[in-house]
């Protein structure tokens, strides 16, 4: 029984047929064709060859990026302290860095909400540095940004020392409030279980400040220690100043 051709070859019931080969080959035998696949040794040539060719000019036409999103030959920030994202950043922070790719020209033009500050940079010009005029703490769980914006603005610009202008860049960090520690279990004390104990900062402290317990069983059916863990952790959390 003859099916239609399937992809510009004949196939049959038990079998395949190979028009131009002329013969009829067992689906059950074992597959003796060639590992070249076919093709003649001049035709494996000339594909090494375009292979190799396309490589070559993957290699060298196609221009790499100093760093990812970055343009070829422009500097670009390393890294920041606080890193860009950091949560329960410490009130007591007084300074951010900057850290570049390269010496940079000594202007700044930034906006954002670290503010008072005085700025001051590494030897080299590769870190600048970003003091707080104010000796206060960061208020807690609050949220700061600085963005290196060098387009569309007045003052100075981000730049190399070859003139080659920073790409905008923002990053933000949060502080965070009291010190929430894992107190672990200590069944000589009575304590047959681990604790989080909320410690507030001395200036979060009034005198209409009390003592909070809260249970550590979430309430919800859960076989797994720590999804309660969690969820104390969280509760505490949400209570502390």
């Amino acid at each position: 029984m003859e099916f239609p051709k399937v992809f510009g070859m004949k196939i049959f019931k038990g079998g395949r047929y190979y028009p131009k080969k002329g013969k009829r080959r067992d689906m059950t035998e074992k597959n003796t064709m060639s590992p070249n696949c076919g093709m003649s040794a001049l035709k494996r040539g000339m594909f090494s060859l375009f292979f190799a060719a396309f490589a070559i000019f993957f290699i060298t036409c196609i221009p790499f990026q100093e760093a990812a999103g970055q343009t070829p030959g422009a500097p670009y920030v390393v890294s920041t302290n606080p890193a860009n994202g950091q949560t329960d950043v410490s009130r007591d922070l007084n300074v951010v860095s900057i850290a570049f790719s390269e010496p940079m020209q000594h202007s700044v033009n930034i906006y954002g909400n670290w503010y008072p500050f005085t700025a001051t940079c590494s030897s080299d010009s590769t870190v600048f540095y970003f003091t707080r005029t104010s000796t206060d703490k960061l208020p807690p769980y609050s949220g700061f940004y600085m963005s290196l914006y060098p387009v569309g603005t007045s003052g100075n610009d981000f730049r190399d020392l070859d003139g080659n202008l920073l790409p905008n860049y923002y990053f933000s960090f949060s502080t965070g409030g009291s010190q929430i520690q894992k107190i672990p279990a200590d069944p000589a004390k009575g304590f047959y279980w681990p604790y989080y104990l909320s410690i507030p900062d001395e200036d979060l402290i009034s005198p209409s400040t009390v003592l909070e317990v809260a249970p550590n069983n979430s309430g919800t059916g859960n076989d797994d220690p720590a999804f309660h863990d969690n969820a104390a952790f969280n509760y505490i959390k949400m209570l502390s100043p």
